[in-house]
């Protein structure tokens, strides 16, 4: 299957044109705030035959810059460029030349005259039949400094290769000066019978002086002739006041069918946000620091607990509190995730140091809830328990209870289908002394195994 040829036009308005081969897409020189991907097409034409005086030139070399350049020119794509290209942008903090993403530095002719010579037999003959006069000529280009946000230059040179710059020119005037030309780079390397080989063509950045045709005149030739895309003359602003018959109950449905569209949007723009948030309970599969023990949190409060969010940094990592059959049971937590397939015990003395820190602090003697998550980089079916028979011990000596991340969530699993005894959830968890066993709870739990991958 041929893919779609994509030709993007900056600088005018109206020429858009959609086939299963090519797709047109223009954008007016005060439209460039759209979302626009340069890199994404296969030729681009820059229309510098009238620019208004407040473009947006900060968001222009947003959208094409250097690299976007080498984007679409390493994959030989091509550009265009038509129309006198010898002026600096200026915009807030912003003051370079227009042609400053080409990476070529140009040292142009002020002079202008009416002396022509074409290469023969040279390409676009229908553009150059109307090109009668000019008003600079290039006196030469070169590679600039800008050339090193693209390439390691002295890593190139290490590796026996250099950048050239090849240059075809297409008019010229009586002085060997180019009128019109195409520049693209050439990557080359050092053969052992030392000459330069190609190795790497660049497509071509191709420069049109302007023609004695009009605007719309001059696109339509570029368009037809040289991007082989049959176009109209877009429909001028004046022609908008007119109103054919049967088009007020056009546009009539056409409003109707915009403002369902906007509902819709807006539909589509809550659910997506609902199944956003209904989705964070899986970050206690895979997220680690902060970002997972936010989560711990947040569903702990959803399977019922009263939580407190750490309010110093680098200390416990929350308090949380239950009711269970009248009695209130309080803990701390300290949250640890690693890549290892089991738990080291450092994060077993920070929960110890937490629970004397709720005497020393509060008065009272909190249990330690140590939620751990290991060999995060695994998908969480395939880990091992992680609690090594040491750590198990220490655990249990000190009478903490250690629950994985997973086993949190496949509790909430069971919550949300109604088939968790959460009073009991919470008795066991405070009664265990060690690793959290969920023992008769995996029944319910089965009820839920066709429809999770745990």
């Amino acid at each position: 299957m041929t893919r779609q040829r994509k030709i993007a036009l900056i600088g005018a308005r109206g020429y858009n044109a959609h086939s299963p081969e090519m797709q047109l897409s223009s954008y007016d020189w005060k439209r460039l705030d759209e979302r626009i991907n340069l890199g994404d097409y296969d030729t681009v034409i820059l229309n510098l035959l009238s620019v208004p005086l407040d473009v947006n030139w900060n968001r222009f070399t947003e959208i094409l810059d250097v690299r976007t350049m080498d984007d679409i020119l390493r994959v030989g794509g091509e550009i265009f460029v038509i129309g006198d290209p010898r002026f600096a942008i200026t915009d807030e903090n912003l003051d370079q030349p227009f042609l400053d993403w080409t990476a070529i530095r140009f040292t142009w002719d002020e002079q202008s005259g009416d002396t022509i010579e074409l290469l023969r037999d040279g390409p676009y003959p229908t553009y150059f039949e109307h090109f009668k006069r000019w008003d600079y000529a290039l006196r030469r280009c070169a590679l600039s400094e800008t050339l090193q946000q693209l390439f390691n230059l002295a890593a190139i040179e290490a590796s026996g290769r250099r950048i050239r710059l090849e240059k075809q020119t297409l008019a010229w005037n009586r002085y060997r000066e180019d009128l019109a030309f195409s520049v693209n780079m050439v990557i080359e390397k050092r053969t052992p019978y030392d000459y330069w080989d190609p190795e790497r063509r660049y497509g071509q950045i191709t420069f049109l002086p302007k023609v004695s045709v009009t605007e719309d005149e001059t696109l339509l030739i570029v368009l037809r002739d040289i991007c082989g895309v049959e176009a109209g003359i877009p429909e001028p602003e004046w022609v908008a006041a007119y109103e054919v018959p049967g088009q007020r109950e056009i546009d009539a449905q056409i409003a109707n069918i915009q403002v369902r569209l906007a509902a819709v949007r807006n539909e589509l723009r809550i659910a997506l946000e609902q199944r956003v948030s209904a989705r964070e309970c899986l970050k206690l599969l895979y997220q680690r620091g902060e970002p997972l023990e936010v989560v711990v949190r947040t569903i702990l409060g959803e399977l019922g607990a009263s939580i407190e969010d750490p309010n110093e940094k680098g200390k416990e990592d929350g308090w949380l509190s239950v009711v269970v059959g009248g009695k209130t049971h309080e803990g701390v937590l300290e949250v640890k995730s690693t890549k290892n397939a089991e738990f080291d015990e450092y994060g077993l003395k920070q929960l110890l140091e937490w629970v004397y820190r709720g005497v020393k602090l509060r008065g009272k003697k909190y249990k330690g809830i140590f939620v751990g998550s290991n060999s995060v980089d695994e998908p969480a079916a395939k880990r091992k328990s992680g609690f090594g028979d040491s750590w198990k011990k220490s655990s249990e000596l000190h009478g903490i209870v250690a629950i994985k991340s997973e086993d949190i969530y496949r509790l909430y699993v069971l919550h949300k289908a109604g088939a968790l005894d959460i009073c009991a959830f919470w008795s066991r968890l405070f009664d265990t002394i060690g690793v959290f066993n969920m023992r008769d709870l995996v029944t319910a739990e089965k009820e839920e195994k066709d429809r999770q991958p745990m």
